[in-house]
């Protein structure tokens, strides 16, 4: 068997894919990086730097009737069609502040 690598989206799953790559490049890449960076190869500063253009986008669903609430004003004379609704999927930018 050749040295095959498998990277787990744990911890990393609910964030999109902000490459032009595959999902599975994608983990690699990002996995790589935690690595390097706690092996002391590459440092905070050169992963500010590679991710700093990036946006953390996370896809979360409409569950609850609080969540619903918060599209009200957007589905505010949209037909039932176009409104968001219980249990569609919405994105969001995940922010550190």
């Amino acid at each position: 068997m050749e040295d095959e690598r498998y990277y787990k989206l744990h911890g990393l799953g609910h964030l999109t894919n902000p490459f032009n790559n595959s999902i599975g490049e994608c983990k690699a890449e990002i996995w790589q990086d935690i690595l390097k960076l706690h092996y002391g190869i590459i440092t905070g500063r050169d992963i500010e730097e590679k991710y700093s253009n990036f946006y953390s986008i996370s896809q979360l669903t409409v569950i609850t009737p609080h969540e619903l609430n918060r599209f009200k004003k957007l589905n505010n004379r949209k037909p039932w069609k176009e409104q968001v609704k219980p249990f569609n999927f919405y994105s969001c930018r995940i922010s550190d502040n």
